[in-house]
């Protein structure tokens, strides 16, 4: 009984030093270094740039798309809008056990 006491404990020890070498937080190899796929090259927002035609790193939007500093609500962000929206504004949805018990779901996901 003592032996296989002995045996385990000696496992357990040799699993423990191996499993705490440093070749995991090494880095290894990179074998397509030559084509910058593991690093991509960043470039600078105002930056010349030699992947597009003009030559600027930051672009226009693509026609028929919205850019992140517009809006396309109808409705103003402020106190006025707020109190016009919440006066004018009607869902279409009646009120019924169908749309309560879907709105129950969606008000679980948004949460």
């Amino acid at each position: 009984m003592k032996i296989v006491i002995k045996t385990t404990y000696l496992f357990l020890v040799t699993l423990l030093m191996v499993s705490c070498n440093d070749t995991k937080t090494t880095r290894k190899v990179q074998y397509m270094a030559d084509t910058d796929m593991y690093n991509s090259v960043p470039y600078d927002t105002y930056t010349v740039n030699p992947n597009f035609k003009n030559g600027q790193t930051s672009q226009a939007p693509v026609a028929g798309t919205i850019s992140r500093t517009s809006s396309f609500y109808e409705i103003p962000d402020t106190e006025q809008g707020y109190i016009f929206a919440k006066d004018s504004l009607k869902t279409s949805l009646e009120t019924n056990e169908k749309n309560l018990e879907a709105g129950k779901y969606f008000i679980w996901y948004i949460l």
